[in-house]
């Protein structure tokens, strides 16, 4: 197997194991626009993509050693499509190995360091695309999310980040986990840039200004939501059944384990020791995917008919405080994740700020509803009906 500097001489990681690889110029660079005067929606935007994505000349890694690396023949459609608008790929973001983690962990590139809280995890799995872009490194990126890959780590480095319902955006280019839940999404340092990346990348145009969103919170002992904008009023607690959560962990291990069957009953060469943890016990507990589906099917259609009351639904995305770095995964992943899990399990377009799951039932509207909110932030305008919590876990 090759070494990365062998295969493309030249490349250097950002600080802090944030990326992979940075543009390959001894290639002569990739980005079709690099030597023009960049126009569109994100002119000069600087563009981080995740290692599990491809991108045209620079190798793809899937944050693992076991694949022989080569540099990408062609970009996947989502980077593509932000090119086109004017955005240039600065580098590829270090990953959770095949973007299944919490923590930001890679045995083989290293830990990824947070800039926004030094000492703790960045979260996982796109924890180099969110620290990248807290580092003031990059402006958007683009991040994966099967189970809270995308929401976790923004949160946990203060970005911002986008989960788009599935089948929204094509996913060509992009490595599979578990192909039910896979999506690709946009992160970035405000929700401007949030909006025009996900417009660029789904071909679709902003939604209408909601004056005055009905808006409700799920209910948790130890969390109240933070203050929310004034002319939302009065925020609704509602009850939303976590149950969701145990069809939606048969099928996704049982779809992670079929991803990487045949390379890893082979001895699976290159893969780190947590990979292959997951691995054996996805392996060992695989249950009955059809009953799962089934129920996974009706406990959607139940939340569709909240987000018919609702334009969105508050919750954390994180549900306790961010760990330090170097934490054992294991011990604290069900707790960290599970909030971000359920909404991937309900199948929600979620816009995550400041640490706040924004769901909807479109992307147009998370979006909407996060720009009120991140407007308010910034304005101290808040409604007096909510009011932080100084613990904010979602336990």
């Amino acid at each position: 197997m090759r070494d990365l500097a062998i295969a493309l001489p030249g490349q250097r990681r950002a600080p802090g194991n944030m990326t992979i690889s940075e543009p390959p110029l001894a290639s002569g660079g990739l980005d079709p626009a690099a030597d023009t005067e960049p126009s569109g929606a994100l002119a000069g935007a600087r563009l981080v993509v995740k290692d599990n994505i491809d991108v045209a000349g620079y190798i793809t890694t899937y944050g693992s050693r076991a694949y022989d690396p080569a540099p990408a023949p062609t970009s996947a459609s989502v980077v593509t499509a932000l090119v086109a608008a004017g955005a240039r790929v600065v580098g590829k973001a270090n990953l959770d190995e095949f973007a299944w983690g919490v923590t930001g962990e890679n045995t083989h590139w290293g830990r990824i360091a947070n800039p926004a809280h030094p000492g703790l995890t960045t979260g996982g799995s796109s924890g180099g695309t969110a620290a990248m872009i807290a580092a003031g490194l990059a402006d958007i990126g683009l991040g994966t999310d099967t189970a809270g890959s995308i929401r976790i780590p923004a949160a946990c480095c203060g970005v911002v980040g986008l989960r788009p319902r599935t089948g929204t955006v094509a996913r060509d280019g992009v490595h599979p986990l578990a192909p039910s839940f896979d999506v690709v999404g946009p992160l970035a340092c405000d929700t401007r840039l949030l909006r025009l990346a996900w417009e660029a990348m789904s071909g679709t145009s902003g939604g209408d200004r909601l004056d005055a969103p009905r808006v409700a919170a799920m209910h948790l002992p130890r969390w109240s939501p933070p203050a929310t904008p004034a002319h939302w009023g009065p925020v609704a607690e509602i009850e939303i059944d976590r149950v969701a959560l145990d069809a939606f962990w048969t099928v996704m291990h049982a779809e992670s384990y079929r991803t990487h069957r045949v390379r890893y009953e082979a001895g699976a060469e290159g893969y780190g020791p947590a990979i292959r943890a997951k691995l054996a016990t996805a392996a060992a507990s695989v249950g009955d995917t059809a009953v799962a589906r089934a129920r996974l099917a009706e406990h959607r259609d139940v939340f569709a008919r909240t987000l018919d009351a609702y334009d969105a639904v508050l919750a954390p995305a994180l549900g306790r405080s961010i760990p330090a770095a170097g934490v054992d995964e294991a011990s604290i992943r069900a707790e960290l994740g599970w909030p971000s899990a359920l909404f991937s399990a309900l199948d929600a377009a979620v816009a995550c700020v400041g640490g706040l799951q924004i769901v909807a039932r479109d992307e147009a509207t998370a979006l909407e509803c996060a720009s009120q909110f991140e407007a308010a932030l910034t304005r101290g305008a808040h409604s007096h009906a909510a009011s932080p919590q100084a613990d904010r876990s979602g336990s």
